[in-house]
């Protein structure tokens, strides 16, 4: 009887280990593809930042000039390009994707523009 209820018990044993390891591999796998997922979209997200704000015109300074329309960029928590606009954001969303060869990114409408905030700073 003992040996019976042991075997019981070890057979029992068994099967939650393996059932543990089995989850623990699945759980394993998730975070990996998780983690792929958002190092792909954070990378994107970057490379597309870096990509517009590349294609700013320069003076002979050195000195960046910033479209009018232009208000900033981000990378927001969701690991997604964030442009901000002045003005109809559907005329600057074309061009937008034209220079950087995707429709990875968002835009919000904003009221004032960086070369209007700049013009109103202390420091430049």
């Amino acid at each position: 009887m003992i040996v019976a209820l042991y075997l019981g018990n070890m057979k029992m044993f068994l099967l939650l280990s393996l059932i543990s390891i089995m989850c623990s591999c699945v759980h394993k796998n998730t975070d990996e593809e998780v983690w792929k997922d958002l190092l792909g979209k954070t990378t994107i997200a970057n490379t597309n930042k870096d990509k517009y704000k590349d294609s700013f015109l320069v003076d002979s300074l050195g000195k960046t000039i910033y479209p009018n329309y232009y208000t900033g960029s981000y990378v927001n928590t969701t690991y997604e390009l964030v442009i901000g606009i002045v003005g109809d954001t559907s005329v600057y969303r074309d061009e937008i994707r034209k220079i950087l060869g995707n429709n990875l990114f968002l835009i919000t409408e904003c009221e004032y523009s960086y070369n209007h905030l700049l013009s109103k700073s202390i420091v430049r």
